[in-house]
């Protein structure tokens, strides 16, 4: 769509409509490609499938370990970006069911406030014992910055107050240097004194993408609405849902 913009704005039509005709087969076809409905359930979507078919159980190797599972099983809350990006409504049926789903298997409530992993059976932090991730027997701990990115979803959804709130959990997450973390430590049992359950674990901090996370969601409250969002996906696309 931006792409098609450009390219208007260029007096190049014929690059235009190509652009915009995939824009359009992109949108018509992301819940076919991405929504996987096992077991007669409504339909959600999973993280990733190797083709275009998310009901076919295929396995994946889950990253840094050797755990292989099947990829209906897998869930994450990349699909937000559908929101943020103006192609999905936030009250689209999808998006509030996947949301259900993300909130019973991946959501921690900690003494800062709430955080998610970025999916189940993530390999990608310390050790169970608390150890330095050794690149193939971690444990995925709470990433900061998917806290703020539930908070660009409830803003797209006109929910301010809990948007502030997110800003604050993200704000709470950071050290005494104010800066944020990649991770925070997930749980009240702690295998070291350096480990408190919603305080950062020994991942990268502070953590670029976090500490965005935090100057998008903070200017995005502030005028009200989404700043990343573009006006001529949402027009085309998500004001429909």
């Amino acid at each position: 769509m931006c792409a098609a913009e450009i390219a208007k704005a260029n007096r190049d039509a014929v690059s235009a409509k190509r652009y915009l005709d995939t824009a359009d087969n992109w949108a018509k076809n992301v819940d076919k490609w991405t929504v996987t409905k096992p077991d007669g359930a409504s339909g959600y979507y999973l993280r990733i499938t190797a083709n275009n078919d998310p009901n076919d159980g295929a396995k994946i190797e889950i990253n840094s370990s050797s755990l292989v599972v099947d990829e209906r099983k897998i869930l994450d809350a990349g699909f937000l970006e559908l929101v943020r990006l103006g192609i999905k409504a936030p009250r689209d049926p999808l998006i509030v069911e996947s949301l259900k789903l993300i909130d019973q298997l991946i959501k921690v409530k900690t003494p800062v406030g709430e955080a998610w992993y970025r999916y189940n059976h993530d390999a990608y932090g310390e050790t169970p014992n608390g150890r330095q991730y050794d690149g193939r027997n971690g444990v995925g701990r709470l990433w900061t910055l998917l806290t703020g990115e539930r908070g660009e979803y409830e803003l797209a959804a006109g929910d301010i107050a809990s948007a502030r709130k997110r800003l604050d959990t993200l704000a709470g997450f950071a050290n005494d240097g104010l800066m944020i973390p990649e991770q925070v430590w997930d749980r009240e049992e702690s295998p070291a004194p350096s480990l408190r359950f919603g305080a950062g674990t020994g991942s990268a901090t502070p953590l670029a993408w976090s500490m965005a996370q935090f100057i998008r969601l903070a200017m995005s409250i502030e005028r009200g609405r989404n700043v990343e969002t573009p006006r001529v996906v949402w027009e085309r696309y998500g004001s429909r849902g």
